[in-house]
C-alpha cells in the first residue's frame, strides 16, 4: 500500500514541478447541462488512484499474480524494441504418433535502431526447445533460456539493415485441454478415421506455442508469412 501511495505522491509532485496546475481540463457530460473545470494535477492523481484501485480489484477477482515470465512476455524491452518483424517463413513436420514436431522458423527483420543491446528476445513455449540459430545463413549464434524466452546474442547491426535468423527447433508439444477455447496442439481423427492435427493460439497462449517468434501483438509481420 505504501508503494502505491508513493506512486501517487510522485505523480502529484511531477505535475507541480512542471506547473501543470496552469493547464485546465474541461470535461463535458453527455447531458451537457454543466461543465467541470479541474486542474491537471488533480486529474493525474485521480486517474492514477482509479487505475490502481481497479488493478487491485482485478487481481483480487481473478487471483492472477504476474510473474517474471509474464513480464518477459508482455514487455517491449531492450531486446525487442530495436528490431521490426518483416516476414515469417515457417516449416513444421508433425509426428502424429509421438505428438512431437520438428521445425524451422525463418525470421526476416529490419533494424529500426542500432542495437545498443547485443541481445534479441525470441519466444518459444515449453516443452519445445531450440536446437540452433543461424544468422544470415552463415553465423551460428549463442543463446540462453529463461522461462519461455530465449535470449540470443547477435552481432552489431546498423539502423535500416534487413537481416534474417533461421531458428531450428523441435520437441514434445503443448496439447490443448479444451480446444479451441484453450490454446495448444490437437491430435485427433476425422470422420473417416484419418489422422488430423491443428493448433490454436489465440489470446494468452500466443503463437510461440508452436513456433519461435516475437510473441507480442504490437509487432505483426509487415510482409506476411508463409507456413508449410
Amino acid at each position: 500500500m505504501r508503494s502505491k501511495l508513493r506512486m501517487v505522491n510522485y505523480l502529484l509532485n511531477t505535475a507541480n514541478k512542471y506547473h501543470y496546475k496552469k493547464v485546465i481540463f474541461e470535461m463535458y457530460f453527455i447531458n451537457s447541462f454543466f461543465m467541470i473545470r479541474i486542474p491537471c494535477s488533480f486529474f493525474i492523481v485521480w486517474l492514477s488512484a482509479t487505475l490502481l484501485f481497479f488493478s487491485n480489484s482485478l487481481i483480487a477477482q481473478t487471483g492472477k499474480v504476474f510473474t517474471h515470465a509474464d513480464t518477459l512476455r508482455g514487455a517491449i524491452n531492450s531486446e525487442r524494441d530495436w528490431w521490426d518483424i518483416m516476414r515469417y517463413d515457417i516449416s513444421v513436420t508433425p509426428d502424429y504418433i509421438n505428438k512431437n514436431i520438428v521445425g524451422i522458423s525463418s525470421i526476416t527483420y529490419k533494424v529500426v535502431k542500432g542495437n545498443r543491446n547485443s541481445k534479441m528476445q525470441i519466444d518459444l513455449k515449453d516443452p519445445l526447445v531450440i536446437d540452433s540459430i543461424v544468422y544470415n545463413g552463415k553465423q551460428k549464434l549463442f543463446f540462453s533460456k529463461d522461462a519461455n524466452v530465449w535470449h540470443v546474442t547477435v552481432p552489431k547491426q546498423n539502423t535500416g539493415a534487413l537481416n534474417r535468423v533461421n531458428i531450428y527447433y523441435q520437441g514434445k508439444v503443448h496439447e490443448a485441454a479444451k480446444p479451441p477455447w484453450d490454446g495448444g496442439w490437437t491430435f485427433t481423427k476425422d470422420s473417416l478415421g484419418r489422422p488430423w492435427m491443428t493448433v490454436t493460439c489465440q489470446g494468452a497462449m500466443g503463437a510461440s506455442v508452436w513456433y519461435p517468434c516475437k510473441d507480442h501483438q504490437s509487432d505483426e509481420p509487415d510482409k506476411g508469412h508463409h507456413s508449410q
